[in-house]
């Protein structure tokens, strides 16, 4: 989103809801930070989310962000009823 951002510019209203839009975006970082570590075999793999999460923030207050809804799950079945998705699947 904050890539599509540099290319098109920031979703309609960003202006106005960047400081809340970068505030939850932090809030995922902070949570992926914060996430335990089970096994040594996960360690490349939170690096890499640790690593794109640190890309979100750093693009995100440069370039802010191409889409107003940010999740971090799925969007299928029910959820992406929820979240007004085009398909759900």
């Amino acid at each position: 989103s904050a890539e599509l951002a540099a290319v098109v510019g920031p979703y309609d209203g960003y202006a106005r809801n960047a400081e809340p839009h970068q505030r939850v975006m932090k809030q995922h970082s902070d949570a992926n930070a914060k996430a335990v570590h089970i096994d040594d075999l996960d360690s490349p793999v939170w690096a890499a989310a640790t690593e794109a999460w640190q890309d979100v923030i750093r693009l995100g207050a440069k370039n802010g962000f191409r889409n107003a809804q940010a999740s971090v799950i799925a969007p299928t079945g029910t959820i992406g009823l929820a979240m007004s998705c085009d398909t759900t699947g």
